[in-house]
């Protein structure tokens, strides 16, 4: 019985604590996390996207970046955009579906934003490219690196900027060993996307969002509460 309590009690501690994803997405300068949307967001172009992947990982891997036309629809009168130099329109580079482009994998999730046209776009990641480990939605830090690749991307092809109706919205995954399925990907809170127009979002998300104690009263909170379950369930 002891046993049992001591495990539920771990497992209740550990959901106390945002968890940091295998794989995130994430602006390098000037991105905003926009809490409705779960999405974050270029406020400036060109920008640099930057894919974040776990010590997990190994350096001869290969990841996948989808860059999506959003609002999705069959309509290949977009534009065009380019990723590190490279230009991607309908006639260039992309197709219209679900990613990944390979047809014997299994689809990524829909989320709102497939079918559409979407460009893919593999890399690997250089084991000598790390930073501190943190989670993009709030910037907070934890244990250890991340290994990252960052990306040019500019989107001023896109049709009737700089106000144009269409933006990028921005997957990453990756295969499994056999390379028949998809085995790991950004959590779609984790996704990142170029907003409408060259400028879509005024400020800068912050480095360190203060709280006014919330969090401290919450944490305080789960460990009384912690403290509670213990003596009901777990008698000495």
């Amino acid at each position: 019985m002891k046993r049992l309590c001591l495990i539920l009690i771990v497992v209740l501690s550990g959901h106390s604590a945002w968890a940091i994803p295998t794989l995130q997405l994430d602006i390098a300068a000037g991105g905003v996390w926009d809490p409705v949307t779960e999405t974050t967001f270029a406020t400036s172009n060109p920008f640099t996207l930057r894919a974040l992947m776990s010590p997990s990982f190994t350096a001869g891997q290969t990841f996948y970046l989808s860059a999506a036309i959003v609002p999705g629809g069959n309509n290949p009168n977009f534009g065009s955009f380019d990723i590190n130099g490279t230009t991607y329109s309908s006639s260039a580079g992309m197709q219209y579906g679900t990613p990944p482009a390979d047809a014997d994998m299994h689809d990524l999730g829909r989320h709102g934003v497939f079918p559409t046209w979407y460009a893919e776009v593999a890399f690997s990641l250089n084991p000598g490219q790390q930073v501190a480990a943190y989670n993009v939605q709030d910037h907070s830090g934890g244990p250890g690196s991340l290994y990252y690749v960052d990306f040019t991307v500019n989107i001023a092809g896109l049709f009737g900027q700089p106000n144009s109706p269409f933006a990028l919205h921005f997957d990453l995954y990756t295969y499994d060993a056999n390379g028949n399925k998809i085995d790991a990907f950004a959590p779609f809170s984790h996704d990142a996307e170029s907003g409408h127009g060259i400028t879509i979002l005024p400020q800068p998300r912050p480095e360190t969002v203060p709280d006014g104690g919330m969090t401290f009263g919450l944490l305080a909170g789960a460990v009384v509460g912690l403290l509670g379950f213990r003596r009901m369930v777990c008698p000495a």
